[in-house]
């Protein structure tokens, strides 16, 4: 649910994966997987740089 909420802001946004990623310093693959709910997830570290990117777009 987490996860979903994310992308859908994300997408609000205007940023895409890709963005996000060069921003954040997160490999694309870790965002895309952490949108889908899919592999062990992401740690908290990672998911507060995360938001900062997505907080800082506002």
């Amino acid at each position: 649910m987490l996860a979903q909420r994310f992308r859908d802001y994300r997408k609000r946004m205007r940023l895409t994966q890709k963005e996000l990623s060069h921003k954040s310093g997160l490999s694309a693959f870790t965002i895309s997987g952490f949108e889908k709910g899919s592999g062990t997830g992401i740690t908290m570290a990672s998911f507060i740089k995360l938001l900062s990117v997505i907080i800082s777009f506002q």
